[in-house]
């Protein structure tokens, strides 16, 4: 679960052209809450210039550790990011 973090900056160009698309993608969450930067892989994503801004947001992001017998663990998580135009 997300604590705190940036909202990912959508890509100037891909905004102003109109495409949307997503992000799928791995990460370790450590025992603190933060994602281990070596860890972050990109699973699947629509367009590259999304990965990123992906990752720079996730990067910069606070999260709740994976707990096993009331102590914090790290923990492997699988993630979506959607890059939606609103109108």
């Amino acid at each position: 679960e997300r604590l705190a973090g940036p909202s990912p900056v959508y890509p100037p160009l891909l905004k102003e052209a109109g495409i949307e698309g997503q992000v799928v993608f791995e990460m370790i969450i450590d025992t603190l809450g933060h994602p281990e930067p070596s860890s972050f892989r990109v699973i699947t994503s629509t367009n590259r210039q999304f990965e990123q801004a992906a990752k720079d947001a996730v990067m910069r992001g606070v999260y709740r550790p994976g707990r096993m017998r009331g102590h914090p663990v790290r923990v492997l998580v699988r993630q979506p990011i959607s890059f939606t135009i609103r109108h």
